[in-house]
C-alpha cells in the first residue's frame, strides 16, 4: 500500500508436491482471468472495502469474484503479489485435478456472466460433492 496500491493479492503454492498444482500455482501470481479467486487472499485498504460496499450479503458463494468485478469498475489500484502462501490442495485429493479444474473454470464464467451466489454454490456442491448412491 505504501507504492500506491488500495488492494491487491497474494500468489499461493500448494501445502502439496504435485506437478499440475503447481501449474495452477504460477497463474495465481499473475493478473488474469482467475484474480480475485478467495484462495488468493485479497488486502484492501478500509476505505476503499467501505466505499464499494463492503462484500454482497446475497452473494454466498464467489463472492470475491463478485466484489473485484466492482473492484475494476471502479478502476481501484490492486497488485499481484508473489508471496506463495500455503493452501490446501485438498479438494484436489478428495477429486480430481480435472474435474476440479473443469469445474472452476465453469463457475468463474457463471460468476462473470452474472449468477446468484446461491446458485453457483448450488452447481458447485453438485460438481465438486456429487450424490453417492450406496
Amino acid at each position: 500500500m505504501a507504492t500506491g496500491y488500495d488492494a491487491g493479492f497474494f500468489s499461493y503454492r500448494f501445502d502439496t508436491t504435485n506437478f499440475w498444482l503447481s501449474i495452477n500455482a504460477v497463474f495465481t501470481g499473475k493478473d488474469g482471468f482467475y484474480t480475485g479467486a478467495g484462495d488468493q487472499c485479497l488486502f484492501i485498504c478500509r476505505f476503499v472495502f467501505e466505499r464499494l460496499g463492503r462484500f454482497d450479503k446475497e452473494q454466498v458463494f464467489m463472492e470475491d469474484f463478485e466484489f473485484f468485478k466492482r473492484m475494476k469498475r471502479e478502476e481501484v489500484r490492486y497488485t499481484v503479489i508473489k508471496n506463495d502462501l500455503l493452501v490446501s490442495a485438498r479438494k484436489y485429493e478428495s477429486n480430481s485435478y480435472i474435474r476440479v479444474n473443469l469445474s472452476s473454470v465453469l463457475l468463474v464464467l457463471l460468476v462473470k456472466r452474472g449468477y446468484s451466489g446461491k446458485r453457483l454454490k448450488f452447481i458447485h456442491d453438485r460438481l465438486i460433492y456429487p450424490p453417492t448412491h450406496g
